[in-house]
């Protein structure tokens, strides 16, 4: 599947992200397909491909973000999770009774975002030094970039999320935060070349597809670099009980976030 953004060494790039004038199309796009015409006729009258008129189309509608079904699904499970472990005798040191319990307290749900030029460069530079983020390895694909750009306002991040997958699964996952708030998923692979991806083979950035959905904790640079530095390996910062499970101890206060 082709990249939004397809680069050819000596030419600037080209695609939605390449448009600076996309967001002005918005309205006219929407209104359009509203009332029902086609993605052709819509991009004959204005001059572009049907393809353009549904990669600005998917765009808009996702720029800023809004809360899915799938967003409130994820929220219910964790509710439910914590529920069923109620009446479960917990260690008399810990303040929360699970992963569940802390995210729903302190976590936070993630929405679509435009990329701006900091970002973009940033995946990109990401992009280059780990290109091939293999599935499974999500805490050392994410937790290594975050600790790689320590000169970056990159931030790590850590919960649930469900998508990929193709159905609803709720699974422990880590991914990154850019300088804006937005979303930079190395491991999970976007499956829609629409997305607002720097580009789609270097994993997900911007835009959230509809089904998928994440909830999670948010860690500065300092903390994971220290967090690599003991454990001596790439592994979950929430499910670590081998260390104690420290986060499940101590009541963590919910960051300020839009």
């Amino acid at each position: 599947m082709s990249p939004l953004i397809r680069r050819t060494s000596g030419r600037p790039a080209r695609g939605v992200a390449g448009d600076p004038t996309w967001p002005e199309k918005c309205e006219e796009i929407l209104r359009r397909r509203a009332a029902g015409e086609t993605l052709k006729a819509i991009g004959k009258s204005m001059g572009i491909g049907a393809e353009r008129v549904r990669q600005i189309e998917f765009l808009c509608k996702h720029r800023r973000g809004r809360r899915t079904k799938h967003d409130d699904a994820l929220m219910q499970h964790l509710r439910q999770m914590v529920d069923m472990r109620a009446s479960m005798q917990m260690p008399a040191d810990y303040y929360y009774n699970s992963n569940e319990h802390l995210l729903l307290d302190a976590g936070v749900s993630f929405q679509s975002r435009e990329l701006t030029a900091e970002d973009r460069e940033i995946v990109r530079r990401a992009c280059r030094i780990w290109h091939k983020a293999e599935y499974g390895n999500c805490y050392m694909n994410a937790q290594r970039i975050v600790h790689i750009f320590a000169q970056d306002d990159v931030r790590y991040a850590e919960g649930f999320a469900t998508g990929k997958v193709g159905f609803f699964f709720p699974m422990l996952h880590g991914w990154i935060v850019l300088p804006s708030g937005a979303i930079y998923d190395p491991t999970w692979k976007p499956d829609d070349p629409s997305l607002d991806a720097v580009d789609a083979a270097c994993g997900l950035a911007g835009a959230i597809p509809e089904t998928w959905a994440y909830r999670g904790l948010i860690f500065e640079h300092e903390v994971v670099s220290e967090f690599i530095h003991d454990q001596e390996c790439w592994t979950s910062m929430l499910d670590n009980w081998m260390g104690g499970s420290p986060l499940l101890k101590r009541r963590r206060a919910r960051p300020r976030w839009p």
